[in-house]
């Protein structure tokens, strides 16, 4: 990760950002944070000579570590490119199935032969169901087997020196692929194969293909021994599998390439996408081929095509597999209904993510949807708006009427957040739902975040637990975000899920949301066949609809014929159908049903996993893989060759995913740190991160202190930071700048000096009442001399509480720099 040394204090940054990535050991693994700009160097230890780190020993291999371009080296040759170049990506694309080729072209540039890792993401609903290697013209296809036994002929295959090639799943959207033994010089293409359902929503069809594993929050305590995996966090007690869902987040220097080819078999009167740049052709009316843009093939973002048809909305449209015992994917319409007035009570809890994930863009465009949603209440409303990240606080501890003043400070409460942390998503469940129910009221919880965390199944099992009578609606923010959870957690929480980039405008997103909880379309759903014989129909419980929402089934059928399928279910509290003719085909009309099937099979299993794993839930899911050929948990692909290639031991890579492209390397990488947002009157608030030497945010302080902002009450070295303990990296090169008005730097150095005061308001607090914990959010105006002219407390929960009180009196004693700016205001969150 080196190149150029930088002043003692970007050091001090980068070795701090190392610790984190120990591995179980404690000091397997070193990794360096990237610099705002450029490269960097770390000095290992005191003196003129500083050495480049370029390889390290982990779990008993030479691992070399690639710079922010995507660059390695041994320890005695030039830096040269990582092994994974390329990735083409080909779209089959018939009515509202895809069928998607993936292939991965890997180069070996080091003069001895390497093992290369890589984890990826897909579809969280894609059924992966074929694998081949290639290597000159030798092609090798890929078989099925247990995944321990997979692994077995991997590692035989690698020590033997043959090539070798091995995907496993590690979550649904989550997959590592290895490759061994590539020869100096060698070129190798892992192509695999998925089929998926497309989302069709509000008359618009979406491909999503993801590019980025982003980094998890990973909660429990390291596991005792070595990792599993080759990522960047240990396996924990939560999450058993850690090191195998973190790899390490670089600035990557690979491409990739995507076509889609679309027959729908109607005219397409709209094709865009809202991530990339495209060129399409248009075969015909109801045919395209969309490629990527050759100046947007940077793999940092997902890449989203949507499309709408010409004509009357479809009631009704199925595919089939054709001939006897084959497989149906069926999608039904059911048509809009007058508005009606609804007269339930309602509580809108709106769950924002502040993690350090989201910084910076996706943390503005959750707060702007948030926003906007917050204006859609009604007056008999009630609402709560929680926000969580190490932990979960909240703008009042309990729901309040929605009145144009409580909305309103709500909203300020809203835009004064910052994004610190880790992402505690069990924490904000908890708070939103575990709660005595209000009478009479339906509780509707709308959670905006990226998920990126590692402990899925405890968020899945503990909203099933609490969720009672409330609805879950998740709302995915950013340009990468975790849509294994958020579309699980959905159907978990009887929901629906949504997904908007930071660079959309959410509105639209946002008013769809609000027009379908007004009332469901359809609830108590059902399903009657007749004239057709069907059987082990998914989902087996069929969701509640929702406006402009389609009910997707997937099923078999013992022979083809054309029979009528009844939807049921209660619109306005009465009893409503909706039949609809349907012809299972003798003749396929796309491929891949059956894996789409199995998948959905192994779904529906797997659910009943969420309070922990159990022998016949992994037999059946074994026993699916197996007969579908089918990548799961518990079943993988391995292709082998017979003759071995070389005979000498294989260094081992571990590719690097890159970063989502709205998100700050920094803020992914820094995990010992608290961010604190100043926002000053300004649309775009300023960031300032801090970094604790001393301990992480999530250990507990050892004093009566603010959360690893302002350190240990006795001012000591070992609890808390010191002035030299503090990095600012806030707008560094406006600080260059003649200044003219305040600083974030100015403003942090006045609270930096007051920290022990500040500490002593939280002593307060606590004395008052024990274990409290929270935020408390405080404007002030500071005069051209410096002075602090006036100081308001936003957080109305606090309003009488000894820490406003304190913070009150001694922020009006403050002095900061003249500056040449009237009336600068400051908002300013204090976590306690």
């Amino acid at each position: 990760m080196l190149a150029t040394v930088l002043p003692a204090a970007a050091v001090l940054a980068l070795v701090v950002a190392a610790s984190p990535w120990q591995g179980a050991s404690g000091s397997d693994v070193v990794r360096a944070a990237q610099p705002r700009h450029g490269r960097a160097s770390v000095e290992l230890r005191p003196g003129p000579e500083v050495r480049t780190l370029r390889s390290l020993s982990l779990r008993g291999q030479s691992v070399t570590v690639g710079q922010g371009t995507l660059e390695a080296a041994t320890a005695d040759g030039p830096t040269r490119p990582f092994v994974l170049e390329h990735t083409h990506v080909v779209a089959e694309v018939t009515g509202f199935v895809s069928a998607v080729t993936v292939t991965q072209r890997f180069k070996n540039p080091f003069a001895t032969p390497v093992e290369a890792i890589y984890v990826f993401p897909l579809p969280d609903d894609a059924g992966v169901d074929a694998m081949t290697l290639k290597a000159g013209t030798r092609v090798i296809k890929a078989t099925i087997q247990k995944r321990e036994e997979a692994r077995r002929q991997y590692e035989e295959a690698k020590a033997q020196g043959r090539r070798a090639a091995l995907l496993d799943q590690e979550r649904p959207n989550v997959f590592t692929q290895s490759v061994a033994n590539l020869l100096p010089g060698e070129t190798v293409e892992v192509t695999l194969r998925y089929v998926a359902r497309l989302a069709f929503d509000d008359g618009a069809y979406t491909f999503n293909f993801p590019m980025v594993v982003g980094p998890r929050y990973v909660p429990g305590a390291p596991l005792p021994g070595e990792s599993q995996g080759t990522g960047t966090a240990p396996d924990t007690t939560q999450v058993l599998d850690a090191s195998r869902i973190t790899p390490p987040v670089e600035r990557t220097g690979r491409d990739v390439s995507i076509e889609v080819r679309l027959e729908v078999g109607t005219v397409i009167e709209q094709l865009w996408s809202v991530s990339h740049r495209l060129t399409q052709e248009r075969v015909s009316s109801s045919r395209a081929v969309i490629t990527l843009d050759p100046a947007d093939r940077v793999p940092n973002r997902d890449f989203i095509l949507r499309w709408s048809v010409s004509g009357p909305q479809l009631r009704a449209a199925v595919l089939g597999s054709g001939g006897p015992d084959g497989t149906f994917a069926l999608m039904l319409n059911p048509p809009a209904q007058p508005a009606t007035k609804d007269v339930t009570p309602r509580e809108l809890v709106f769950l924002i993510d502040t993690s350090c994930s989201m910084t910076g863009a996706p943390l503005d465009a959750a707060k702007r949807a948030m926003d906007l949603a917050l204006g859609q209440l009604r007056l008999d409303d009630t609402f709560m708006l929680i926000d969580f990240a190490d932990r979960a606080s909240s703008f009042h501890d309990s729901p309040l009427p929605a009145t144009p003043a409580n909305v309103q400070r709500a909203r300020a409460y809203l835009h004064a957040l910052p994004a610190a942390g880790g992402t505690n998503q069990l924490d904000g469940i908890r708070r939103a739902l575990d709660r005595p129910a209000t009478a009479g009221r339906l509780r509707l919880v709308l959670l905006m975040t990226d998920g990126f965390i590692g402990n899925e199944r405890e968020v899945f099992a503990e909203t099933s637990r609490l969720l009672g009578s409330a609805r879950v609606f998740g709302f995915g923010i950013g340009g990468s975000v975790n849509h294994f959870l958020l579309s699980r957690l959905s159907e978990t929480g009887r929901g629906f899920y949504q997904y908007v980039r930071t660079d959309e405008d959410p509105t639209a997103a946002v008013q769809r949301f609000v027009r379908r909880i007004e009332r469901p379309l359809l609830t108590d759903v059902a399903l009657q066949w007749e004239g057709l014989e069907v059987r082990e129909v998914l989902p087996a419980q069929v969701p509640d609809l929702f406006d402009a929402q389609p009910l997707i089934v997937v099923g078999r059928y013992r022979r083809p014929g054309v029979g009528t399928v009844t939807l049921r279910g209660l619109m306005n509290g009465k009893l409503v159908e909706f039949p609809t003719r349907v012809e299972l085909p003798e003749v396929a009309t796309a491929s891949g049903l059956t894996t789409i099937w199995a998948r959905a099979k192994v779904e529906a299993v797997d659910r009943l996993q969420y309070f922990g794993e159990y022998a016949e839930a992994v037999q059946a899911i074994t026993t699916l893989g197996l007969e579908y050929h089918l990548v799961t948990a518990y079943t993988s692909f391995v292709a082998t060759e017979e003759t071995p290639v070389t005979g000498s031991p294989s260094l081992t890579i571990i590719e690097p995913s890159a970063p989502p492209d709205d998100a700050r390397i920094e803020a992914l990488t820094m995990r010992r740190m608290n961010t604190i947002q100043v926002i000053r009157g300004a649309p775009a608030p300023k960031q300032m991160t801090i970094l604790d030497t001393s301990r992480s945010m999530l250990e507990p302080a050892d004093g009566d202190s603010f959360e690893s902002t302002f350190g240990d009450t006795k001012g000591s070295h070992g609890t808390g930071p010191d002035a030299h303990d503090f990095v600012m990296t806030s707008e560094p090169d406006a600080l260059d700048e003649p200044r003219r008005a305040l600083s974030n730097a100015d403003i942090m150095q006045v609270v930096i000096e007051h920290k022990e005061e500040l500490a002593q308001c939280a002593v307060r607090q606590r004395e008052a009442r024990p274990g409290a914990t929270g935020k408390v959010v405080v404007k002030w105006t500071i005069g051209l001399d410096g002075r602090v002219t006036s100081v308001t407390l936003l957080s109305s929960e606090f309003v009488s509480s000894p820490m406003a009180k304190c913070l009150l009196e001694r922020i009006k004693t403050w002095r900061f720099p003249p500056h040449a700016e009237l009336g600068e205001p400051v908002s300013f969150p204090f976590k306690f």
